[in-house]
């Protein structure tokens, strides 16, 4: 390991081994000259979900570039599962066992606080990846030294637990697929991208800090607010996802994803979080987080009053139109009465002849 610490795997091209430069030669640049890739930390947190956990295990261990190492934290949940899953791969695996339920931000600090990898990635136990992910993003990262973090194209898949446990895809779609880079302006108003999308160089948190522990949801958004403060951060673009958030919108329980299942909390959770950046920074980073959420919310009144309005005009034209109807009707009653009156008239006076 070099002074910088950076490990020697392998080299591009031939594969040949080479001796690790040391002392004050190394840098990023010659260490990535010398062909030694960045070593890379998934960490996984878990509570409760075998199947899940072991979906993830299998889709890590798929990867085209296998990772360093793998940290489960096990936040609470049943150890022999968590066991169990992880005798299913052959991967350098090192479980955190939390003893009791931390909740997401502090098992992600357990995570970090036992990596020692150079770059670290979230996989959270539920969602996948792209064969190609961990070897496409750290390449990126070694070619790109100056940059912090890198985010994958990242589709949202749709799927459903069936009864034997089998997953059924329902729909898959691109989310945020339209961008190329992450801004902290994009960041302001919603979170754009998800931890299963997200590489970064673990010596980040030496210099903002870890998740907020104070936060049981919305601490992803938090932490990429943070990164993105820093400069903005590049999208990797390739023809086709390269992470995949997948959702469950009508799981209850273990099976069901945060987003949807705790919709209150995440709302309460980012007013909470805004109003604490505008206490601390009115002038700056939490005057703009109050803002878009005034601005968006606002947006979202006209919206509605807009949609009421149009509802109005909908139920109005329809009133007409059924008061036309009866019109109509009403005018054809009178016509046939008028002719029936007229040929009672004609037959009378036929009569009277």
């Amino acid at each position: 390991m070099c002074s910088e610490g950076h490990t020697p795997l392998m080299c591009y091209g031939d594969a040949e081994s080479r001796p690790a430069p040391s002392g004050e030669e190394c840098e990023a640049e010659l260490c990535a000259d010398y062909g030694y890739l960045m070593t890379v930390s998934v960490i996984i947190r878990t509570y409760n979900r075998p199947a899940f956990l072991r979906r993830a295990l299998a889709d890590i261990a798929a990867q085209t570039r296998l990772p360093d190492e793998v940290i489960i934290v096990n936040d609470g949940g049943a150890r022999a599962d968590v066991d169990a899953a992880a005798a299913t791969v052959t991967l350098p695996v090192t479980i955190v066992d939390a003893g009791q339920q931390l909740g997401r931000a502090e098992a992600a600090n357990a995570g970090i606080t036992a990596a020692q990898s150079d770059l670290v990635t979230l996989h959270d136990d539920d969602d996948t990846w792209d064969p190609g992910f961990l070897e496409q993003t750290a390449d990126w990262l070694e070619q790109h030294p100056d940059a912090d973090a890198l985010v994958t194209k990242i589709d949202i898949i749709r799927e459903r637990v069936l009864g034997d446990g089998a997953v059924e895809v329902l729909e898959q779609f691109p989310f945020e697929g339209h961008l190329r880079e992450v801004t902290l302006l994009d960041l302001l108003r919603v979170n754009r991208f998800t931890p299963i999308g997200f590489v970064y160089r673990r010596a980040l948190h030496e210099q903002l800090g870890v998740f907020d522990s104070h936060l049981p949801v919305v601490e992803d958004w938090d932490w990429h607010m943070r990164v993105a403060a820093r400069g903005s951060i590049p999208v990797l673009q390739t023809d086709h996802a390269l992470a995949f958030w997948r959702q469950r919108p009508d799981a209850t329980g273990s099976d069901s994803n945060s987003t949807i299942a705790e919709q209150d909390q995440h709302r309460r959770f980012d007013a909470l979080k805004r109003d604490e950046l505008l206490r601390s920074d009115p002038s700056g980073l939490g005057g703009l987080v109050y803002l878009t959420r005034f601005i968006d919310e606002r947006a979202h009144d006209l919206h509605m009053r807009f949609d009421e309005q149009h509802a109005q005009v909908d139920r109005l034209q329809e009133d007409l139109r059924e008061t036309t109807e009866q019109i109509a009707r009403l005018e054809q009653t009178i016509s046939d009465a008028s002719l029936v009156a007229w040929a009672r008239r004609r037959w009378r006076r036929f009569r009277g002849r």
